[in-house]
């Protein structure tokens, strides 16, 4: 019985601390849904052709975010999507180094991840990136998750928590 309850409370505090963490879920019309981390804002603008930014508030005069991108896939796999960022990335992006790269699921669907630093801006800043790749119904997600590389840390769970919220409308 005590560890039932023990067990009973620790779920309970979980629930309670996931419940303040998430302040709203966003819904786009582009098929997915995702949890909004507590205090940041959400930019619909489109800008730098996203669907939606979700922005932390400054910190060392950057602001982490999480944005998505919706394309059609126009039948490409995980593997051509892997090959094609593999050879673009670095040219793409100053100082780009790659940290990572593997499978994992998003929304229950396989998926690719990436996770690099690059610099940008003057003076240059170090950034962080974490990259998740998912094609469905024609269309590829990109979810990326950027903070300056020294504050990547104070955003983590904030990102772990909105990629795990994941869920698939259409």
């Amino acid at each position: 019985m005590k560890h039932k309850l023990k067990f009973s409370i620790i779920l309970l505090t979980f629930a309670l601390l996931m419940t303040a963490a998430v302040a709203k879920t966003h819904t786009s019309k582009k098929g997915y849904s995702v949890a909004i981390p507590k205090g940041w804002t959400v930019d619909t603008s489109k800008m730098m052709g996203t669907d939606v930014i979700f922005l932390a508030k400054p910190l060392n005069s950057f602001r982490a975010n999480l944005n998505v991108i919706t394309t059609p896939s126009n039948g490409q796999t995980l593997a051509q999507v892997k090959a094609q960022i593999n050879s673009t990335y670095p040219g793409v992006f100053n100082t780009y180094k790659k940290l990572a790269q593997g499978n994992t699921k998003i929304g229950g669907f396989t998926a690719l991840y990436l996770t690099a630093t690059h610099k940008t801006g003057s003076p240059n800043k170090l950034l962080r990136m974490h990259q998740v790749f998912v094609l469905r119904k024609g269309s590829a997600y990109i979810f990326t998750c950027t903070a300056s590389n020294a504050d990547y840390a104070k955003s983590d769970a904030a990102f772990e928590m909105a990629l795990a919220s994941v869920k698939w409308t259409k």
